[in-house]
C-alpha cells in the first residue's frame, strides 16, 4: 500500500463521501460495502473524554472513523481479520487524517489476547454476523460472506473477546436482529455482560422491530432502560427525520458540539 497516495484507487474500488462531507470512504465495488446499519449503530454509542474504544470486525472502518472523529475518545483500535479489509480500513483512516487516533490491527479476535491489552478499553462496539452457517445462502463473495455468516467467529466469539478487552463496568455496543434478541440476552449474561440500553429499529411505525440496538456493560446489576423506538422509513419509502440527520451527518455534528469533541466535524478530510 503506497500511504503517500491513499486516494489512488486499485481497479474494483469506489471512494465514496458520506456523513455529508466529513468523511472519505474507498470501498470495494463488489465486495463488503457498510449499510445504514453500521450508521445507526455509530449514531447510538456513548463516550465520554478521553475514553479508549476498540471494534470487532471493522470492515472498511466506517464506525471506527466516525467515534473518532465526532467522539472525545483517545484511541480507536480497529480489529479486522481478513487482509484486504484490514488495509482498506488502514487506507481510510489515512485519507481521513485520523491515523493518530484510530489504530487498525490485523488479526483474529479468538486469539484477542495478541491483540490488544486485557480490560485495557473503556468501550467495544461490534456487529457481529448474525447467520450460522447453515442458515441461508452463503454469499459467493468471501468478504461478504464473512461479514454476514459466522464462518469464522460467531456471536460468542465477540462477546468473549468484548469480556476479555473491557474494563470492569466498560460498555459494549452491538446491532443484532430483534428476532435473536433472547439469544443476545443469553449469551451476554453468560460472559457476565448485562444489557443496560435497548433500542428497536422499525422499518415504519406499523412493522415489527427487525433490529435491536444493545448497550451491556460489563460486572453490572440488571437495571435496563427501553428507549424510544427508531423508525427507519416513513411515507412512500423516505426516511424520517431522524434517519435522514444519521445519514447526511447533522446528527453526528450536533452531537459533537454538545459533547465539545476535541475532534471536531469541520475537520473534514483531516
Amino acid at each position: 500500500m503506497d500511504m503517500n497516495s491513499p486516494m489512488e484507487l486499485n481497479p474494483g474500488e469506489t471512494l465514496d463521501v458520506i456523513l455529508g462531507d466529513s468523511l472519505k470512504l474507498i470501498q470495494r465495488g463488489n465486495g463488503y460495502r457498510f449499510s445504514v446499519d453500521a450508521l445507526l449503530l455509530a449514531a447510538f454509542l456513548e463516550a465520554k473524554k478521553g475514553e479508549r474504544a476498540a471494534e470487532l470486525g471493522t470492515g472498511s472502518g466506517v464506525i471506527a472513523l466516525i467515534a473518532a472523529r465526532y467522539l472525545p475518545v483517545r484511541e480507536v483500535v480497529a480489529i479486522e481479520l481478513q487482509a484486504a479489509l484490514s488495509d482498506l480500513a488502514g487506507r481510510n483512516t489515512f485519507l481521513n487524517g485520523l491515523d493518530d487516533r484510530v489504530r487498525v490491527v490485523r488479526g483474529d479476535l479468538k486469539k484477542i489476547h495478541r491483540l490488544a491489552e486485557r480490560e485495557n478499553f473503556d468501550l467495544v462496539f461490534c456487529n457481529p454476523p448474525f447467520r450460522s452457517a447453515r442458515e441461508g445462502r452463503i454469499n459467493p463473495n468471501p468478504e461478504k460472506a464473512i461479514a454476514r455468516h459466522q464462518l469464522r467467529a460467531g456471536l460468542r466469539e465477540f462477546l468473549e473477546a468484548s469480556f476479555f478487552l473491557l474494563r470492569n463496568s466498560g460498555r459494549l455496543y452491538l446491532i443484532y436482529p430483534a428476532s435473536k434478541l433472547a439469544e443476545l440476552v443469553f449469551e451476554l449474561r453468560r460472559k457476565r455482560l448485562e444489557i443496560k440500553r435497548l433500542r428497536m429499529i422499525h422499518s415504519r411505525k406499523e412493522s415489527p422491530g427487525v433490529l435491536a440496538l444493545v448497550e451491556a456493560r460489563k460486572g453490572t446489576g440488571m437495571e435496563l432502560a427501553v428507549l424510544p423506538p427508531l423508525y427507519i422509513f416513513q411515507g412512500r419509502g423516505k426516511y424520517t427525520r431522524e434517519t435522514r440527520e444519521i445519514i447526511n451527518g447533522s446528527y453526528f455534528q450536533r452531537r459533537a458540539r454538545q459533547l465539545k469533541s476535541p475532534h471536531p466535524p469541520f475537520e473534514k478530510g483531516g
